[in-house]
């Protein structure tokens, strides 16, 4: 004859929560390790460089551009220029960073 066991309502909440909040505790702390490591990986990874590098080269450019126009500037027929050299500026500075987007998230096309 099996012996039945009287177990109050109260003993057995207490178990609960305490094995739920150590599984919590224990997660969390894992997602903690797992995101370090990931953030980690993305900073040393080739593409974080990639990137590092493009932006340095984006910037050098805007320099030796900005330069360019002051120096010209300083010319009879500057106006007419600057609307044009500023336009041709900020499409290809558009197309430049369209093209970065597009190498860390890809265009899908007939999106509604």
């Amino acid at each position: 004859m099996p012996v039945k066991r009287k177990t109050t309502k109260k003993k057995l909440t207490s178990k609960k929560t305490e094995a739920t909040s150590g599984n919590l505790s224990s997660e969390f702390k894992k997602l903690g390790k797992n995101l370090e490591m990931n953030i980690k990986s993305a900073w040393h990874s080739k593409q974080r460089r990639e990137l590092e590098d493009q932006v340095g080269e984006g910037l050098n450019k805007l320099v030796q551009g900005v330069d360019k126009l002051y120096k010209k500037s300083q010319e009879k027929d500057f106006d007419k220029k600057v609307k044009s050299g500023l336009f041709k500026a900020v499409k290809k500075a558009n197309i430049k960073l369209e093209q970065v987007h597009d190498k860390w998230e890809p265009r899908q096309e007939n999106k509604k």
